[in-house]
C-alpha cells in the first residue's frame, strides 16, 4: 500500500517512503523532488512566521584534529563525503533520531537520470532517509546509533574482522502503511535491529574497518523538549567515553538539525558547534582510542 503525495503535504519530514518495494518509489522521482521542494517552501514560511531554525546552510569542509569533516544542514547532505571513501565503512551515528527511513536507492535514481550523489542527496532524500540507500549501494557496512538522550546503542548489522558478521537488510511491513506517516516506534518494529552493549560496540568498531562518524547536534540538546539553559554536558559525556574506546574515524560529518525540522534551539547552535568540535579535538588529538 502506498502513501499518496497529498497524504504528506503540509507534514514534517519523516524521512520515510511510500514502498512498494526497496528499490524503487511508489512516487516517481519527479514528485520526490516536488516534494522536497514542498517541504523546503513550507519550513520557510514556518521560519519566517515563527522565526524558527536557519535556513539550508551550504556544506562547510573542516579540519577536526586533521580528519576531514563535513558540515551540513539538512542532514541528507553527508553522502557526498561518504561516498568519497575508498572502501565501505562502519558508520557511528550519534543523533537523537535514527533516521532509517528508505525513500529511493542511489541505483534506481541513476537509472531514471540522476547523475551525481550531491543531487540524489540533495533533492531526492530526507534527514531521516539518507543512512539505508548508503547500506543499499554498499558504501555502509553496518550503523551504530548512538543516542545520548536515552544512553542506549542499537546496531543495525554487525561487523567482525571477517567482514559483515550480521548484515543489515531494511525489511517493511506493509500493514502498518495504512494511508498515513509511520511513526518512529512502528518502524522501529519491523527493523532487523538490536540493542548492544559498549563492550559490543567497542568489539565490533575495533574490527578493522574505516569509520564515518557522524552527528547530529541534536543528540545533545533537542528543541523544543528542551530548554535553552538546560545542561548538555552530560551527553556529550556519554559520547565522549564511548568515541575514546573506537578507532579514530575516516571522515566526520555533522549535521546543526535547523532544516527542514529545527530540532536545535538556533540560539544555542554556536555554542553547541564549539563544544562538539572541542569534544572531538580532544578526543582525537590524542590519536582517538584510549587504552
Amino acid at each position: 500500500m502506498e502513501i499518496l503525495l497529498k497524504d504528506l503535504k503540509g507534514k514534517n519530514d519523516p524521512g520515510i517512503i511510500f514502498p512498494n518495494n526497496l528499490d524503487g518509489p511508489s512516487l516517481s522521482l519527479t514528485d520526490l523532488a516536488r516534494y522536497r521542494l514542498e517541504l523546503e517552501e513550507t519550513s520557510e514560511h514556518i521560519r519566517s512566521r515563527w522565526g524558527l531554525g536557519l535556513s539550508r546552510t551550504e556544506p562547510e569542509r573542516l579540519k577536526i584534529a586533521g580528519i576531514e569533516t563535513l558540515v551540513v544542514d539538512p542532514h541528507n547532505e553527508v553522502l557526498p563525503l561518504w561516498f568519497g571513501l575508498k572502501s565501505p565503512a562502519v558508520l557511528v551515528h550519534v543523533d537523537e533520531h535514527q533516521d532509517m527511513g528508505m525513500r529511493v536507492s542511489f541505483s534506481y535514481a541513476r537509472k531514471h537520470g540522476v547523475k551525481t550523489i550531491e543531487d540524489f542527496s540533495r533533492n531526492y532524500l530526507g534527514i531521516g532517509s539518507f543512512i539505508v540507500p548508503a547500506i543499499l549501494e554498499g558504501r555502509v557496512l553496518a550503523a551504530y546509533h548512538l543516542a545520548p538522550r536515552n544512553s542506549y546503542i542499537q546496531a543495525f548489522g554487525s561487523v567482525s574482522s571477517d567482514g559483515v558478521r550480521s548484515p543489515f537488510k531494511p525489511v517493511l511491513d506493509k500493514k502498518i502503511f495504512d494511508k498515513r506517516i509511520i511513526d518512529t516506534a512502528a518502524w522501529q518494529e519491523c527493523l532487523n535491529s538490536s540493542r548492544i552493549s559498549e563492550e559490543d560496540l567497542a568489539s565490533d568498531l575495533n574490527s578493522g574497518h574505516p569509520v564515518i562518524l557522524d552527528i547530529d547536534l541534536d543528540a545533545f540538546h533537542l528543541f523544543p523538549e528542551d530548554k535553552t539553559e538546560e545542561p548538555y554536558a552530560p551527553r556529550l559525556a556519554w559520547t565522549k567515553s564511548l568515541l575514546e574506546r573506537l578507532p579514530k574515524p575516516e571522515v566526520i560529518t555533522m549535521a546543526y538539525s535547523q532544516t527542514p525540522d529545527c530540532f536545535v534551539d538556533p540560539k544555542l547552535l554556536p555554542q553547541l558547534r564549539r563544544d562538539c568540535i572541542e569534544m572531538l579535538e580532544g578526543i582525537y588529538s590524542r590519536g582517538g582510542k584510549q587504552e
